[in-house]
């Protein structure tokens, strides 16, 4: 929680509060090893909420993003995020 109001804020610092915005928009594609139409979709839907970040297409196992700036990590932050949702799919 306290990640997501931390990335609110800069995304609202660099296009709103900075005298020039410090926005550099650029696409992210991130092949992803879930195997599952469903975990594919779950890390497409959940990584619209990282800060800066907007889901636009899944192409097979590729997953389009587009970042509000190249400083941010996305690709480290999808393969936190793929682990876990890997972890979930898992059978036990």
């Amino acid at each position: 929680m306290q990640r997501t109001l931390v990335g609110g804020v800069d995304v609202a610092r660099r296009a709103v509060w900075l005298p020039r915005p410090d926005v550099a928009p650029k696409w992210v594609v991130y092949d992803t090893g879930l195997t599952s139409p469903t975990g594919r979709a779950a890390l497409a839907l959940v990584a619209n909420l990282m800060p800066g970040s907007l889901t636009a297409q899944i192409d097979g196992r590729s997953v389009h993003v587009h970042v509000i700036s190249p400083d941010l990590d996305v690709a480290s932050s999808l393969a936190a995020l793929e682990h876990r949702i890997a972890r979930i799919e898992s059978p036990r």
